[in-house]
């Protein structure tokens, strides 16, 4: 098996990952050079290439937040990062799917045009009661067929305004188990 790994992560988040959803990590196996998403056929079997599955949320308490906040306002001189206007009640939980045409970081700044924000924007909108999210989707690539798409959402309430802003995308090559 050929491995594969990409990832868009303008905010320095990745080693936050695993803090925020100890439950659902993926098991990466192979080389450093050669590294690959392994999946159960059952959890292959949710996913699909137009939906993107949340795997795991995590409400923020106000301490957390605040640690949050931290984070995003070292990386304020660096980054900026999209988001999405939704509807006040639309805001996906745990096992939902959502549809976004794009599959990382990079289409979301291209779909968000001026709608991205910097990184110290984004400290202030930490909140007590805000969530990461961690969606799971399948791409296909041309030179390295199926791939596993990972993206982490933050989404919070402004008023009457629900908004999802996207903070971390990676793609892995996939194996799934059984295979």
């Amino acid at each position: 098996m050929s491995g594969y790994f990409k990832d868009n992560d303008p905010m320095s988040f990745r080693s936050q990952i695993s803090e925020l959803f100890p439950n659902t990590g993926i098991s990466l196996t192979g080389l450093p050079h050669n590294i690959y998403a392994m999946l159960s056929r059952s959890e292959y079997n949710k996913l699909s290439s137009d939906k993107k599955i949340a795997i795991e949320s995590k409400v923020l308490t106000k301490n957390q937040a605040n640690t949050y906040a931290d984070l995003f306002r070292r990386a304020a001189a660096r980054s900026t990062i999209p988001w999405i206007l939704g509807p006040a009640g639309l805001l996906p939980g745990v096992g939902a799917a959502i549809s976004i045409t794009t599959s990382t970081l990079d289409g979301l700044y291209r779909l968000a045009g001026a709608s991205s924000i910097s990184a110290a924007c984004m400290a202030v909108l930490m909140a007590e009661g805000g969530r990461f999210t961690k969606y799971y989707s399948l791409a296909i690539d041309p030179s390295q067929g199926e791939l596993l798409v990972i993206m982490v959402f933050y989404l919070v309430s402004l008023g009457k305004e629900n908004r999802m802003y996207g903070v971390y995308s990676a793609k892995y090559a996939l194996k799934v188990e059984g295979s």
